[in-house]
């Protein structure tokens, strides 16, 4: 388990690293089921032809968040900026 998640945190460090994202992990609200979120900044997850906002990874422990997310955003396209003129879409690898 440990060796997965070390893994996949490293391949989403990469992936962020290519593609110039800020990987964000914020404290939940005390009253929220988890404690934790990952999110990379500025980004949507694309369902079909749309862009859905909200798509973050949660976790009792921020490594637990960024392997929820990873897992989360494995394979579907992230819209990065999506109302802005430097919006582009970026496909996720498998993790």
């Amino acid at each position: 388990m440990i060796r997965l998640c070390l893994n996949k945190l490293s391949e989403l460090e990469a992936f962020a690293e290519e593609h110039g994202l800020t990987l964000e992990v914020h404290a939940c609200a005390p009253s929220a089921q988890h404690r934790w979120y990952a999110i990379f900044g500025n980004s949507m997850t694309k369902i079909g032809a749309y862009a859905r906002a909200g798509t973050a990874g949660y976790g009792e422990s921020p490594e637990d968040a960024i392997e929820d997310y990873a897992e989360r955003i494995a394979g579907r396209i992230l819209v990065i900026n999506m109302d802005e003129s430097t919006r582009r879409e970026i496909q996720c690898p498998p993790y």
